[in-house]
């Protein structure tokens, strides 16, 4: 019953004033029973830019990301379940040492668990407790800071002959500092047109109100041009197409 996935990505370009390289992967394990479900996973990125100014002097830019999830939820009867969920992050481009969060969360879906594999419709709620360590003081004088949120996640998702489906919406809020909460709603569908085509296409739309890891001291232009550091906004989307 146990499904894994392993990824692994690279790329690099070497010239007399610049090399870029970046490296990533991920593992994932998840097993789904009629009774019970269980999902694991590490992922990490590496990214490093070497530059050469006019000046003769060098910049260099390293940016990483490495993260760890697990989710355990045990069936109550064919539709609700219950368990909990944990996470931690690291992550330069968020101003982000330590980002984890611990929660039990129960959960409803409308189909019976024993279809799971096939098909899957999900109302997931989570109480619980967040914790972040900061690299740099934030816009809201804090290096570390601990808050109570709560999270729903409707999620659903299909398995037919003709390909596959998966949309999901996700709401955060800070229980205990309202005004900060993140809106998302993600989606991906892949259709088989024919033996060996298959076009794939998904994207993201984000209402952001949770940048608590914004620096205080600002970004140079030079950290906005590479992407060292995110950037204040109120919204996020993305989109692609294979």
């Amino acid at each position: 019953f146990w499904l894994f996935r392993v990824g692994m990505n690279g790329d690099g370009l070497a010239e007399e004033r610049q090399q870029v390289y970046s490296l990533g992967g991920s593992i994932a394990a998840s097993r789904i029973v009629a009774r019970s479900r269980v999902t694991l996973g590490v992922d990490g990125s590496y990214r490093e830019q070497d530059f050469t100014l006019r000046d003769g002097t060098r910049s260099v830019n390293v940016l990483r990301t490495y993260g760890a999830s697990a989710l355990g939820v045990r069936a109550i009867d064919d539709h609700w379940s219950w368990g909990a969920k944990a996470n931690a992050n690291y992550s330069d481009f968020l101003n982000e040492d330590l980002a984890a969060r611990v929660a039990p969360a129960i959960e409803y879906n409308y189909f019976p668990w024993a279809e799971a594999t096939r098909r899957q419709l999900t109302f997931l709620y989570s109480l619980g407790v967040s914790h972040y360590d900061f690299q740099e003081i934030t816009i809201y004088d804090r290096l570390r800071q601990t808050n109570v949120d709560h999270q729903l996640i409707v999620a659903a998702s299909a398995r037919q002959p003709w390909g596959s489906v998966n949309v999901t919406g996700t709401g955060t809020q800070f229980l205990d500092e309202p005004r900060f909460y993140n809106l998302r709603l993600s989606g991906f569908v892949g259709l088989r047109i024919a033996k060996g085509l298959e076009i794939n296409v998904g994207g993201n739309a984000e209402r952001v109100r949770d940048q608590i890891f914004l620096a205080r001291g600002g970004l140079t232009d030079e950290q906005i041009l590479v992407r060292q550091r995110a950037l204040a906004t109120g919204y996020r989307v993305t989109g692609f197409m294979s």
